[in-house]
């Protein structure tokens, strides 16, 4: 009797393993399916694909721009050292007990640090553009707009403290612009990665549905049902030994 309903019990089990391989082979034929006919959420994921490939180029656009105005403020850096050293030329212009020749060579040092602040700015690229100028960046759905003027150096006069003043101002107020330029465009690029991210996890559940997850269960099922069928092939043999004995 125990035998018997081992046998049974074994037979359950068979079966049971069976129905289960069967449903997680329609799973995977449903993904299947779903991957190669089903054309409204075929048509969702290509439009998720999209907007991606979007925020994708958004975030390089704005990767570029952080580059770009990094190289401005890097110039700027350079300027605004210049003006310091001007600055201090400015005061020791106004010393009265300078000789003609002193008074020349503090010229040449004020027209070689123009010259040198000139070309900061003027050699100041990116991509072969100069970046003191308008711009406009696709950030992924958005634009960011950012208008960096360049700072007029011809004018400056260490004998007129305003034209210093005036420049050195231009120069503080463009990497404050600047800053904030790349503050923006950082969070443009976070905003984005983090709705990058979402968007390709919502797109691969739509085309794949957790296809690994069902395959991997099939597997499972597939030991399970050898497992079962091993043990009622095994029962089955006890039980023909048995009917033998009490028939012989």
């Amino acid at each position: 009797m125990k035998i018997g309903t081992n046998v049974t019990q074994t037979q359950v089990n068979v079966d049971k393993s069976k129905d289960n391989v069967a449903s997680t082979l329609d799973k995977i034929s449903a993904v299947r399916a779903l991957k190669g006919s089903d054309g409204a959420n075929l048509q969702v994921a290509d439009s998720l694909l999209n907007q991606l490939s979007e925020l994708t180029q958004g975030v390089a656009n704005a990767n570029e721009a952080v580059g770009m105005y990094q190289i401005a403020d890097g110039a700027l850096s350079s300027v605004s050292e210049s003006l310091t050293k001007l600055t201090e030329l400015s005061v020791q212009n106004g010393s009265g007990a300078l000789n003609s020749d002193q008074k020349s060579m503090l010229n040449s040092q004020v027209e070689a640090l123009k010259s040198s602040m000139s070309s900061a700015l003027s050699n100041a690229s990116y991509n072969g553009k100069n970046v003191f100028q308008s711009g406009s960046f696709e950030v992924g759905q958005r634009a960011i707009n950012v208008t960096l003027n360049s700072i007029a150096t011809s004018d400056i006069d260490i004998a007129d403290t305003k034209t210093l003043q005036n420049a050195i101002g231009s120069v503080n107020s463009a990497r404050e612009s600047i800053a904030s330029s790349i503050n923006e465009f950082s969070k443009a690029i976070e905003t984005n990665l983090k709705t990058a991210t979402k968007m390709q996890e919502s797109e691969s559940n739509l085309q794949n549905s957790d296809l690994a997850k069902n395959v991997n269960e099939l597997e499972l099922n597939k030991s399970l049902l050898n497992s079962s069928l091993y043990a009622n092939s095994f029962n089955m043999q006890q039980l023909q030994k048995s009917v033998s004995s009490l028939l012989y």
